[in-house]
């Protein structure tokens, strides 16, 4: 499927499936992602205008990245009307619950690398962020949207080993010994923090929410991709992802905004109705939800990043340890 006159054959395939007799443009068509692992992305010209092909095999693809799509057909087909953002037009799709999982969307203009993003569009995506979470809260959502897994003891001992490989191996010399035992300490403690720290009111959230999953249409409007990861959980999850993934792609001391990023979020949510909560325990929260995501969720991902990435990735953890209300000292 590498070769031009595959990729036409898969993507007129495609639009066969799905009730369609479109003739296509074969120097148009490219791909940008995948195939191998069982799902695709196809990207072509159709009646004049841009738009992608999502294609996942059901007898290649493993069973999570199957439910991953079949669920992202259903939140086009019954949450993308009711959401306060634009997300892409669906053009078709399979039924999403058998067989593999196919959908034909209106394509826009990627964003550009979060290095070069404006403040004033970091500002402006987190205050609809805020808006988002706020207005989808006294929503009554569909039985399939699943709840945000909670942090296992499994995957907690999964990160300590992660990073103890990490601070022996690409990281020597980025993680000192009495950090690393700071970090390792909290690890241990996420599942019992977690159960007693009040997260706020339960909403939709996107649940991969960062630069690369926004488009942006000429008009400047942004538009809300990838689907795949809904989930019912706290927003500031979402918010914390979105500022580590821009984080984490920068290299510059300044990186982004983060209190304009924390500020625009907060007036998004105040935008909204009532927040719920209190500014305090928002902040709070977040802390806590960017500082677990470093330490368990990202260890897989720091070979993907440069050795200035990786450095001020863990100078970020330190700082929000030693700003933590138990921290103690590290010797």
């Amino acid at each position: 499927m590498g070769d031009s006159g595959g990729m036409v054959t898969t993507v007129q395939d495609a639009l066969h499936r799905l009730g369609r007799t479109d003739v296509i443009e074969a120097e148009r068509v490219r791909v940008l992602a995948g195939g191998m692992s069982g799902s695709a992305v196809y990207a072509f010209v159709l009646d004049g205008k841009p738009v992608v092909v999502k294609w996942t095999v059901q007898d290649r693809g493993d069973a999570g990245m199957v439910q991953r799509a079949q669920r992202e057909v259903r939140f086009y087909r019954e949450l993308a009307r009711i959401v306060p953002v634009r997300v892409p037009r669906l053009l078709g799709s399979t039924p999403g619950d058998a067989g593999d999982v196919l959908l034909l969307l209106e394509a826009s203009e990627p964003a550009p690398p979060p290095s070069i993003w404006p403040d004033a569009d970091y500002a402006g995506v987190a205050r609809d962020l805020g808006r988002f979470h706020t207005a989808m809260r006294s929503v009554a959502l569909p039985s399939w949207v699943p709840a945000a897994p909670a942090t296992s003891a499994e995957q907690c001992r999964a990160a300590t080993d992660a990073w103890r490989s990490f601070a022996s191996g690409a990281g020597r010399g980025i993680v000192p010994d009495s950090l690393l035992r700071h970090m390792e300490r909290t690890i241990a403690q996420v599942p019992e923090r977690d159960a007693r720290l009040d997260s706020g009111a339960l909403t939709l959230c996107h649940g991969d929410f960062h630069t690369g999953n926004l488009l942006r249409r000429p008009d400047g409007t942004w538009v809300w991709a990838d689907w795949q990861e809904v989930r019912i959980g706290a927003g500031v999850d979402d918010l914390a992802f979105f500022w580590q993934r821009a984080f984490a792609a920068t290299e510059a001391d300044a990186g982004p905004p983060f209190d304009a990023i924390v500020e625009a979020y907060w007036a998004g949510v105040n935008d909204a109705g009532d927040p719920g909560t209190s500014r305090e325990t928002f902040s709070q929260t977040l802390r806590w939800a960017e500082l677990r995501g470093w330490l368990v969720a990202w260890p897989p991902y720091l070979g993907y990043l440069s050795q200035t990435q990786r450095r001020r990735v863990v100078a970020r953890i330190a700082a929000l340890l030693d700003a933590s209300q138990d921290a103690v000292g590290w010797g």
